[in-house]
């Protein structure tokens, strides 16, 4: 597990995501572990925008479930944002992601992980609600 990260607010946030997001590798799954309002689709649309997408785009998909980002980056090409607040363990081939998840030039990440136990995680996330807009980011590699 790497150090806990800190982040104050989301300046901090898009700061630390671009350092952090270049260095993943294509293909890769991240999980967003996290309680509602913790900062998961925050952290997604820092991700997109430091990767060159526009961060306008970017929603929580507690209600449409999936979202595809286009970016603008010769190595990421494609961000995936699965959330799954309403789903069941397992579910997830419903949705048809077997062709996104783990796609070359795509970074797929996965709110609520715990939901798709059967998926192969590189990174897993864990964001801490703190005082005001203060988060602390727990981050365990696969």
């Amino acid at each position: 597990m790497e150090r806990p990260q800190r982040i104050k607010n989301e300046v901090e946030l898009l700061t630390w995501a671009r350092s952090w997001v270049p260095k993943q590798r294509s293909g890769s799954i991240i999980g967003l572990r996290g309680k509602l309002g913790a900062g998961k689709t925050a952290f997604v649309r820092a991700c997109v925008k430091a990767l060159g997408g526009d961060p306008r785009d970017v929603s929580s998909p507690t209600y449409v479930t999936v979202h595809r980002y286009e970016l603008n980056q010769s190595r990421i090409k494609h961000i995936i944002h699965v959330d799954g607040y309403r789903l069941e363990a397992g579910s997830h081939a419903q949705l048809g992601l077997d062709h996104y998840i783990g796609a070359l030039a795509t970074l797929t990440f996965v709110e609520w992980p715990e939901r798709f136990p059967q998926l192969d995680f590189n990174t897993v996330i864990s964001f801490e609600i703190g005082k005001g807009t203060e988060r602390t980011l727990r981050i365990q590699n696969g």
